[in-house]
């Protein structure tokens, strides 16, 4: 049985998706910080009929949906026909094999409906974590590691737009970046030169009571290969692990996933988004 959760279901959702808290990372935090009534997001829950236990749970946020579930003979059919309901439906992500089955009962319900499979664009991305630090950079006294302040906004922006794997791809604004620092939704430590320019930042996403996602690590082209960037996201996740968070970030650039792994970051799994044209 499906049915809306609510703030009432808080403590069986959250016991459900802590299970596996580094693939619900999203749905975890958007729960503490945003609860069951806020009108860009809506969670359902799928009961078994029989004990009422929780087997399954589909996130949207947005226009973005992400499904959970761990039992391999679920059938998430009731999923898609919620998707395909919702005139707004434009992406489906989360664990690559989850939504390749969504995908099957989307293509198998518009099939029934007469209706066009929706057509795709797909991007897939290793999906890492990490538990402990003993692979981490060590500390060097040397270096100035610095968190930053909502007034350094425009500068961490400045440094992300110069980079050319992510000049396509921004969508934050300094606006929404100052109100993340502020409120602890991310955190950005960076390293800067004596002129206060930046020349690295390590930041987070999604950070909830369990753990938090690593993104928007950056490094200027002219300060590569210097030792920068290992230095200042070891720190950051010194610290996140010393909160008891697990960390977890997606990459799909080899050379980047190298760096990654040299840190102590495990590939788990692979995180696929489906984006409609």
């Amino acid at each position: 049985m499906i049915r809306r959760l609510t703030e009432a279901d808080r403590q069986t959702t959250l016991d459900f998706l802590l299970e596996e808290p580094e693939i619900n990372l999203f749905a975890i935090g958007d729960i503490e910080r945003f609860g069951f009534d806020a009108h860009f997001q809506t969670l359902w829950g799928d009961f078994e009929a029989d004990t009422d236990h929780l087997q399954a749970v589909l996130l949207r946020y947005e226009s973005n949906y992400i499904p959970y579930f761990k039992n391999n003979h679920y059938n998430p059919a009731i999923f898609a026909n919620i998707m395909l309901s919702d005139p707004d439906f434009r992406m489906l992500s989360g664990r690559l094999p989850l939504v390749r089955r969504v995908q099957e009962a989307i293509a198998i319900a518009t099939e029934a409906l007469e209706r066009p499979e929706p057509a795709y664009i797909e991007k897939v991305t290793y999906f890492c974590k990490l538990t402990e630090a003993t692979q981490l950079s060590p500390e060097n006294p040397t270096q100035t590691i610095k968190i930053a302040i909502p007034d350094d906004a425009p500068r961490i922006l400045d440094l992300i737009k110069e980079i050319d794997e992510f000049s396509d791809s921004i969508t934050t604004t300094e606006h929404r970046m100052r109100e993340n620092i502020e409120t602890g939704a991310s955190r950005v430590y960076f390293i800067e030169d004596p002129n206060r320019r930046l020349l690295t930042v390590s930041q987070t996403a999604a950070e909830n009571s369990a753990s938090a996602m690593i993104v928007g690590v950056a490094t200027r082209p002219d300060h590569r290969a210097q030792g920068l960037m290992s230095a200042c996201l070891s720190s950051l996740c010194r610290d996140l692990l010393g909160e008891g968070k697990t960390l977890c970030l997606f990459y799909d650039n080899p050379r980047a996933g190298s760096v990654y792994h040299r840190l102590g970051f495990d590939t788990i799994d692979q995180w696929l988004m489906l984006i409609k044209r």
